[in-house]
């Protein structure tokens, strides 16, 4: 059996019994896999509904795999890098503009951050790792392969934690991606009346580094190129809509150099590609602007009943002991 098994029991067992609310406002966001659940997505759709309703949020984060491990506190309108804050929050900022707090230490951030903004509502990206705390709501995220089946552990899969942890959560999404829009029924949590929602991506179109929207053909000859824990939901959406020649696949949250740009360039030139296709997340940690590459512009859509029942009235809440 994976060792990993009885340290994250171990781990879970002890921090449970500690663990205590976070004292501020919160929305825990959180999955049991290393990566490719749609946190990121599902974060800044949380927080575009909230900004909507007149919420003001902030994310504390740790910023996994920056380059800058100091403490950093950014607010609105501040110059900053992917290398600095890290990919994800970095891609979360340029699209929302929030005080984003990147340090292991959450409370000491949200401190500096309430220093400035008052009434703030914090967003945690990796909440389901975070045992020390519970939060005011605790949304987790799911793909479907991991309701149907069982992800074994890193180092053999992606799993960092136990299936059961997700029944902590307040609400679950269930991504279906690419896949388009469907709901069913799903015994185990309907068995613990945990509420659930379907959710998928809706796709935009396609852009290249200037943000120009490029229009392909089912003719085009497509070069995957990712940076992500997760890839196998596009790569099948590029295989079933385009001709997709060949994914060179680096590991999650590598940063670019040159060196993979002329492997990058190579395999295009060799397979006489049309357009090199990435992620939005790894086109911000590609220190180099070529036309064709290109990403698919994606919005996390979910089923209308997570705003009523869920966001609506978490809001509501918040709004109700902000005037007391």
């Amino acid at each position: 059996m994976n060792p990993l098994f009885f340290i994250l029991k171990a781990r879970n067992f002890i921090l449970t019994k500690k663990s205590k609310k976070f004292p501020y406002a919160s929305i825990g966001v959180g999955g049991i896999s290393m990566g490719g659940s749609g946190k990121t997505p599902l974060v800044i759709e949380i927080i575009e509904y909230s900004k909507k309703n007149k919420i003001n949020c902030a994310l504390l984060t740790r910023g996994y795999k920056r380059k800058d491990k100091t403490k950093k506190i950014i607010f609105e309108n501040e110059k900053t890098s992917p290398f600095e804050i890290g990919d994800e929050p970095y891609l979360i900022y340029r699209k929302l503009n929030i005080p984003i707090g990147i340090d292991k230490d959450m409370t000491e951030s949200a401190k500096e951050i309430i220093k400035h903004k008052k009434n703030v509502v914090f967003i945690l990206d990796d909440a389901m790792q975070i045992k020390k705390f519970y939060f005011d709501l605790n949304i987790f995220i799911l793909t479907e392969k991991e309701i149907f089946e069982r992800e074994k552990f890193f180092p053999e899969g992606l799993a960092r934690d136990f299936r059961k942890e997700i029944l902590n959560a307040n609400a679950v999404i269930i991504n279906r991606k690419m896949k388009k829009f469907k709901k069913y029924k799903i015994e185990f949590l309907e068995k613990r009346k945990l509420p659930y929602f379907f959710a998928y991506y809706k796709l935009s179109g396609f852009f290249n580094q200037k943000g120009e929207k490029i229009e392909l053909s089912k003719r085009d000859y497509l070069l995957l190129v990712t940076g992500i824990a997760n890839p196998s939901s596009l790569k099948g959406f590029l295989s079933k809509n385009f001709i997709l020649k060949e994914h060179i696949k680096f590991l999650d949250h590598h940063f670019y150099k040159e060196n993979d740009m002329r492997k990058i360039l190579h395999l295009k030139e060799r397979l006489k590609c049309d357009y090199v296709v990435t992620t939005e997340k790894d086109i911000v940690r590609m220190p180099f602007t070529y036309d064709f590459i290109i990403y698919p512009k994606i919005k996390m859509e979910i089923e209308e009943n997570f705003y009523k029942e869920i966001l609506s009235c978490f809001i509501k809440k918040v709004k109700t002991e902000d005037k007391g």
